[in-house]
């Protein structure tokens, strides 16, 4: 008798709870969000400095709710009343407004380099070196009369704006930094896994840890967080297998090209013939156009050159060799503002060894279309190049301090990323 009725109270709270779902629901979402904002009463008056990050984050989500309540509720209504007809009417004169409009941003464009570089006339040349790749990319291009100017000129100038507000804004840097910050801040705590696993000395293969934790990162869209961190960590295995094994071809083929070269040297007297020293020539009219200073251009085109062909960890490590012998008073290296420039003209997965990576990762997703990704891959090679050239120019043209620099790309910094 008492088991029934034990039976007839589950059911009936069954029901009860079936039933008043919604409002247990909205109760326990009141109660979880009034506790949330008493907490961040509390810390605010606590410790405002420590909670001032938790607060932005706050007033972020608040304002992004907001915006998607108003567009879901009022969205259409605003459109149509507000949105569509000054579309209409803009559109309709704009064959009469895009000249002007054309001519004053040109003109503003021009005034504001001739500003810029009056002081540091190297900071024209990376104003050249941008014009230079882009009509590169455009004369080389498979197909040029589809090449539409609309995205491209838009894409180059949210680039100009994004390196301004990050570049010579404190609030822009700040934002920026603070962002990076807790990015490495949220790798770092793989590496206690990691620790636990190989021990302390796991950071002698600091390259496939990396790569390993950024495709969790990568990959964390699915249903939940436990399936995210499972399918991400089974899955970054392949990965670093696939990265590590064209890591190791491509640094012994340079070693061997490097024997060859050095071997070839020596029968005509060139003992340090290199890889290095042929890249140091080739790509130095790339690194003078992107705004590296004339003594320094050899030695930015050989990390330019290791990027290329091996990829940008081992050109990065190169760097900050060149950065720390700067600090040590020790030959070679680079100047500060070469520095600068060197650092983003470095960062980009665009490189030989990515082709493989690229074509090893895609082809199981699609492969049908294995002979089409690899007929695109070289010029997805040359595009990216010519993306990060284009990132260093606008580098090489907002940086002014010509001795030091408090930024994300300091030599601390640096070191610290390789």
């Amino acid at each position: 008798m008492c088991i029934y009725k034990v039976g007839d109270v589950i059911i009936s709270a069954s029901k009860w709870l079936t039933g008043h779902r919604r409002h247990i629901k909205l109760i326990t979402a009141a109660v979880l969000i009034a506790g949330y904002f008493a907490f961040l009463t509390y810390a605010c008056l606590y410790d405002f400095n420590s909670a001032l990050e938790l607060l932005i984050i706050t007033v972020l989500v608040l304002l992004y709710f907001v915006y998607a309540l108003i567009r879901d509720k009022f969205g259409d209504k605003i459109n149509n009343a507000c949105i569509s007809p000054c579309c209409g009417v803009l559109q309709k004169r704009w064959y009469i407004i895009r000249w002007p409009l054309y001519v004053m941003l040109v003109a503003g464009l021009v005034a504001y380099l001739i500003w810029e570089a009056y002081d540091h006339p190297p900071q024209l040349m990376s104003a050249l070196g941008a014009c230079v790749f882009v009509t590169f990319g455009f004369v080389f291009s498979k197909h040029p009369s589809a090449v539409r100017w609309r995205p491209v000129l838009w894409g180059l100038g949210l680039q100009f704006i994004f390196a301004v507000f990050i570049l010579r804004t404190k609030v822009g840097f700040d934002i920026f930094k603070w962002i990076g910050d807790f990015a490495q801040l949220f790798l770092s705590f793989s590496n206690y896994g990691a620790e636990f696993v190989f021990g302390a000395d796991y950071t002698e293969h600091f390259f496939a840890f990396v790569v390993s934790n950024s495709h969790d990162i990568a990959h964390a869209t699915e249903r939940n967080v436990l399936e995210a961190a499972a399918n991400g960590a089974s899955q970054a295995v392949a990965l670093v297998a696939n990265i590590i094994a064209n890591l190791i071809a491509f640094i012994a083929l340079l070693a061997l090209f490097n024997a060859f070269l050095g071997w070839m040297g020596n029968m005509v007297g060139i003992d340090d013939l290199s890889f290095e020293l042929i890249c140091s020539y080739v790509f130095a009219p790339i690194s003078f156009l992107i705004g590296i200073e004339w003594n320094d251009c050899q030695i930015v085109a050989a990390l330019i050159g290791t990027k290329l062909f091996i990829n940008e960890f081992v050109a990065y490590e190169k760097l900050a060799e060149l950065i720390n012998n700067r600090e040590n008073g020790i030959e070679p290296s680079i100047s500060y503002r070469s520095e600068v420039i060197a650092t983003y003209v470095l960062c980009g997965f665009d490189n030989l060894s990515s082709i493989g990576i690229q074509l090893g990762g895609l082809t199981p997703m699609a492969p049908s279309r294995k002979g089409e990704l690899a007929s695109i891959a070289v010029r997805a090679l040359i595009a990216g190049t010519l993306t990060c050239f284009m990132t260093a120019c606008v580098a090489g043209l907002l940086y002014t301090d010509f001795d030091t620099i408090d930024s994300p790309t300091n030599s601390t910094n640096i070191t610290q990323l390789v």
